[in-house]
């Protein structure tokens, strides 16, 4: 009796765990297009919020008489970098864990790529996610 009702649970069990599998298998289409929607509106967060902040500090910098130009390619990108490893560190810190060589890279990149398509990326005819960079 006991035997009867743990195979059955096993099967059903077995058969939840198909199901689901099967419907993630028909429906990855959608569910990367979902994912590339969202990665591209994080994308547009990061935009807008580094934008915002290197504003006020290019005019900091001309307040203060220094030639930067913070809103050119390479020091945008350099400044978008360190922000995005700005936002790492207080991250771990209130995180309290270690910080981890990938989670650095990811978040470098993340903001070398955002201070690289500064310009033609969110614009109605800009670059859409899936298209080639370079």
């Amino acid at each position: 009796m006991l035997g009867r009702i743990l195979f059955g649970l096993c099967s059903v069990s077995l058969t939840i765990m198909m199901v689901v599998v099967m419907l993630t298998i028909h429906n990855l289409p959608r569910l990367m297009r979902l994912l590339l929607a969202v990665l591209r509106q994080m994308f547009y967060l990061s935009f807008l919020i580094n934008r915002w902040i290197l504003e006020r500090m290019q005019v900091y910098l001309n307040r203060q008489q220094i030639n930067l130009d913070l809103l050119s390619n390479p020091a945008r990108s350099i400044a978008c970098g360190l922000l995005s490893l700005l936002c790492l560190f207080i991250y771990d810190l209130v995180r309290s864990k270690p910080l981890t060589f990938l989670s650095f890279i990811g978040w470098l990149s993340h903001g070398l790529l955002v201070g690289y398509l500064w310009q033609g990326f969110f614009e109605p005819d800009g670059l859409e996610m899936g298209d080639r960079l370079w």
